[in-house]
């Protein structure tokens, strides 16, 4: 039917609707009952049943699509809750010794290196190992599509825009409220991808950890940049065909990206916490640096020759790695460095 049509029948019951009213005095049900007993002999009756048809079935579909758009809606609602600071899959780590004490313990959040996982780290650091020993809690965060959003890299933690710093910031609140951890000495510690997101943490937000550790990884720069001073440990192999440490484009087969020079870094927090270099090492497997800055800070460096994209002492330097990669303890390094440290003010 078309528009006119349907308006003039439109019309049509609405004035034998009026009249039925004004000629019948029975209650509107038996008006009701009347009007509809014999509808073949009124056209203006079908054609205003069509209408009312038709208005009832546009209502039916409207509301059945206001149903979809609903479900959609909540999907989307999880979606964007999945992506809320802090609510990313975390593994921890509590040797047996701290779980029986009644003392605050330091607590290392590990990072995963891109398209790699938390399990993949935690077996080829071995970190756990030196917890058990020392006494400290680990934390192993799962980024999202198995990446984190160090600003310039990498994969669907940047393409969706993750907020990981804001997302390790409040994990670390929800682990100091549910362990014993002492606030004053929190560390963050990276590979790769990983160790990205830890320079990323430490130049935007420093004011809940007392070190970081990058291992294999490189400096984005910010605008969110902070002031505070931190310690800094950073570790490079010099024939990294991933994280290139020249910088330039490097990355695995699947995805590409370009990172910057190791040295870029190690400039940055050197200037940041205002250090004078205290010792250097220079050996045929790895050149190390170790500088001394402001409010007890300390940046360590080291260039690790002929190094390649690993773990320096992990279970895969050891089968991949070159001879600094396999000499070299990474683990121990780290843990002895950020062990040292402590925040003057706890958050």
């Amino acid at each position: 039917m078309n528009r006119p049509r349907l308006a003039l029948a439109l019309t049509a019951g609405i004035t034998s609707f009026v009249a039925s009213l004004l000629t019948a005095p029975e209650s509107a049900a038996n008006s009701t009952a009347v009007s509809t007993n014999n509808p073949a002999n009124n056209p203006a009756d079908i054609a205003a049943a069509k209408v009312t048809e038709q208005i009832a079935t546009e209502q039916i579909v409207s509301e059945q699509a206001n149903q979809a758009n609903k479900e959609l809606a909540k999907k989307a609602q999880k979606s964007a809750q999945r992506m809320k600071p802090g609510n990313i899959e975390v593994h921890v780590h509590v040797p047996a010794a701290v779980k029986k004490g009644n003392e605050k313990v330091p607590l290392f959040v590990v990072l995963h290196g891109g398209l790699t996982n938390w399990l993949i780290v935690k077996l080829d650091s071995q970190i756990c190992k030196r917890a058990d020993k020392d006494g400290f809690i680990v934390a192993f965060p799962q980024g999202t599509f198995l990446t984190w959003n160090a600003g310039q890299c990498c994969g669907p933690a940047k393409w969706r825009r993750s907020d990981d710093v804001a997302s390790v910031n409040v994990l670390i609140d929800e682990l100091k409220d549910k362990y014993k951890v002492d606030p004053s000495r929190v560390y963050v510690v990276g590979s790769s991808n990983g160790a990205m997101l830890a320079q990323k943490l430490a130049m935007e937000s420093p004011e809940k950890i007392a070190a970081f550790a990058s291992v294999s990884g490189c400096l984005y720069q910010s605008k969110k940049e902070s002031t505070v001073p931190i310690s800094a440990f950073l570790m490079n192999g010099e024939n990294d065909k991933v994280v290139r440490f020249q910088g330039g484009r490097g990355g695995l087969p699947i995805y590409r990206f370009d990172s910057t020079p190791a040295e870029m870094a190690l400039q940055y927090w050197i200037e940041r916490n205002q250090c004078q270099v205290k010792v250097q090492e220079d050996r045929s497997e790895y050149l190390m640096k170790d500088y001394c800055g402001e409010a007890d800070t300390e940046v360590l460096y080291y260039q690790v020759k002929k190094g390649r994209h690993t773990w320096p002492g992990g279970l895969h330097a050891q089968i991949a790695g070159a001879k600094g990669d396999r000499l070299l303890n990474a683990t121990d390094l780290i843990c002895d460095f950020c062990l040292r440290h402590r925040r003057k003010q706890s958050p």
